[in-house]
């Protein structure tokens, strides 16, 4: 098998794992229920920093994430249940109803600056990349290492493309799903705002869960 086929292979497979925890289509839907009170040029400069900061956050898992867990002294299933608490708590918040603002334009830019300090966290982390997600990262770098420097590098150059592939992903149906929102009406929007809240918080509720039997699997071996 040539160095081609071989990268071709590890690309689409380390793509395949990534993109169901990733889950784009899903986040994307999340997403714009922050980014719905946003201006046009707003709700691109937001998703398009987001997208990066997302892509960042992997490198740094895929490049650095041993070391991370060493010097902090932290396990996955540790990052799991903190960061299902983190998904659970932002969860509450968008099912909250908040009160509007009748001034649309100081809305606008209320809404601008009260997102871009979201942006990372909570946005990024833990919702975009969550524990499932680093974890799933970390076992693909560490699953990567072989005794061939070439096999090596083929490796992680395929997780990097795969990253980069899912962060395209995540930017392209982010701003899909606005416009599916905006067809369906304001009252369509906010059900479906809602009810993404509801399957964030389930998710985190499910991330949680998992961190635990982790735990206790990893205490009772």
């Amino acid at each position: 098998m040539s160095i081609f086929q071989s990268f071709f292979q590890q690309t689409l497979s380390a793509f395949m794992t990534l993109f169901p925890v990733v889950n784009p289509i899903g986040i994307a839907f999340i997403i714009n229920s922050f980014f719905s009170t946003l201006s046009k040029e707003q709700r691109y400069i937001s998703t398009k920093t987001l997208v990066y900061y997302s892509f960042f956050l992997c490198v740094v898992c895929l490049l650095l994430g041993q070391l991370i867990l060493m010097i902090f002294h932290l396990s996955i299933p540790i990052i799991q249940v903190g960061g299902g608490f983190l998904i659970c708590k932002t969860a509450l918040n968008l099912l909250a109803d908040k009160p509007e603002t009748k001034d649309k334009p100081e809305q606008d830019l209320t809404a601008g600056s009260y997102i871009k300090n979201k942006l990372f966290y909570p946005l990024t982390f833990p919702i975009v990349i969550d524990a499932g997600t680093i974890s799933v990262i970390f076992a693909l770098a560490a699953s990567s290492f072989s005794k061939e420097i070439e096999t090596t590098i083929v490796n992680f150059s395929s997780i990097f493309i795969a990253i980069i592939l899912c962060c395209v992903m995540l930017y392209i149906f982010t701003h899909q799903a606005f416009n599916i929102t905006k067809r369906i009406g304001t009252s369509g929007a906010q059900v479906i705002n809602k009810m993404c809240a509801f399957f964030t918080f389930c998710v985190g509720l499910n991330v949680i869960y998992e961190g635990i039997i982790a735990l206790i699997e990893l205490h009772t071996k």
